[in-house]
């Protein structure tokens, strides 16, 4: 391997890894594919690999630059944190607009707390808050969103960077006038069945471990909407199997799960994982962990 690496074509390669698509890395960095297609070919001679290999789903990396990325990844970051050093950043002069993607089921317990909280340390910029979509981890990739508060996933990409900010646990809610007051008697009432992405979708957990206890449930209703689900708990007397850091605010009951029935539900920071040492998103990630507690 040729000592004397580029640091701009080094950040291309990372982007390409990414995307795995020269013409969209050539959209990012403002250049023609040619350009990034020249770029590459360099980055081969010097590294004395292929790099990429084309297949039908785009590029793929070969193993010699999967193996490589996370030093190059590491490398990149401290070099930009050495350009933009901690001593030198002022919250109180940072003008740019602050991008925070929230997930759909924290929004409104947390947006406005979080809102509060960033306005007091930055007093200029505007701040966007947006929901956390399909499209945000890409968003968070391509430095279009700072940092996000989602829950933990473990399938996701190792590029961006998750920090675990509080756990949380799931309870039974029900309506205050419900004749059910004990675990055994919700779990034997129309439940209903509560979507929320990312800490249910690749493993229910709380479905497994009532299948092991040999507990059918009796979902009666399914829904991704709380307001739609605290309703029906009043006006249906059903069970609304939620986590309890999201339903606290509302007029319901709520039912103790056991311990054996709970699963791990952690919310966690996401950030690109280039950008975990860079003092605006360690500054972003002190001030919203100190919200989300």
């Amino acid at each position: 391997m040729n000592s004397d690496l580029n640091y701009n074509l080094l950040k291309v390669l990372l982007l390409l890894n990414q995307h795995r698509n020269l013409k969209k890395v050539a959209l990012i960095i403002g250049k023609t594919e040619s350009a990034v297609s020249k770029y590459l070919t360099k980055m081969r001679e010097q590294i004395g690999d292929p790099l990429f290999v084309r297949t039908s789903h785009g590029l793929e990396p070969t193993h010699v630059l999967t193996s490589l990325l996370p030093s190059f990844e590491s490398g990149l970051s401290v070099i930009d944190n050495a350009l933009f050093e901690k001593g030198s950043f002022s919250s109180e002069n940072y003008t740019e607009t602050i991008r925070v993607a929230i997930h759909s089921a924290v929004m409104s317990y947390y947006s406005t707390e979080i809102y509060t909280a960033i306005r007091q340390a930055f007093p200029k910029p505007m701040i966007a808050l947006e929901t956390w979509t399909e499209s945000t981890e890409q968003r968070i990739l391509d430095s279009k969103v700072h940092i996000g508060v989602s829950f933990m996933h473990e399938e996701r990409v190792k590029s961006i960077y998750q920090s675990k900010l509080t756990d949380t646990t799931m309870v039974a809610a029900v309506s205050p006038n419900s004749s059910i007051n004990s675990w055994e008697a919700a779990i034997r009432a129309p439940l209903i069945s509560f979507k929320v992405n990312d800490f249910n979708h690749s493993r229910q957990y709380f479905i497994e471990h009532c299948k092991k206890a040999g507990i059918t449930l009796n979902y009666r209703v399914s829904t991704d909407d709380f307001a739609t689900a605290t309703r029906l708990i009043q006006q249906e007397d059903m069970v609304f199997i939620c986590l309890k850091r999201l339903i606290s605010p509302y007029n319901v009951k709520l039912i103790p799960i056991p311990e054996n029935f709970q699963g791990k539900y952690p919310f966690v920071s996401c950030m690109k994982l280039a950008n975990r040492n860079s003092p605006l998103h360690c500054l972003l990630d002190d001030i919203i962990r100190l919200v989300v507690v």
